[in-house]
């Protein structure tokens, strides 16, 4: 009669994976909303209808919401790939508005997007370390 001795490994990840997933959801929507914020800040007015329209998202999924601009009502949205943030806006004319460096804003700025993600980006890692210990 053969006896056998040992062990057997069995990786349960499943849970594992799982937490660290939502985890990166709690991540990235924290650095989101920061972003988003400053940009908003940032963003150029004239009637209002750009800033309003700053939208994010995060990990796979698409963010509607409604903004009211100079009277008017309007449905923006912002989609963002599976294991991303997306910080940004559909309006036709956000990229002549955020590209031109030689316009004048009497309130805002060009590159108001990335100059936000710039101005939080130390923060950003802060709150993704954050939330990857599981303390956000």
């Amino acid at each position: 009669m053969s006896r056998r001795s040992g062990f057997r490994l069995e990786a349960n990840d499943e849970p594992v994976l799982t937490a660290l997933g939502k985890r990166r959801r709690r991540g990235l929507q924290a650095v989101a909303i920061e972003v988003s914020g400053a940009a908003k800040r940032r963003t150029p007015v004239d009637t209002g209808r750009l800033r309003a329209s700053i939208a994010w998202a995060v990990d796979g999924r698409e963010k509607s919401h409604t903004g009211t601009a100079g009277g008017t009502t309007v449905q923006y949205q912002v989609f963002a790939p599976k294991g991303t943030a997306t910080v940004g806006t559909n309006v036709e004319y956000a990229p002549k508005v955020h590209e031109d460096l030689d316009a004048y804003h009497e309130t805002g700025e060009a590159k108001f997007i990335e100059n936000a993600f710039n101005e939080k980006a130390a923060k950003a890692e802060r709150l993704m370390q954050l939330a990857l210990e599981g303390k956000l």
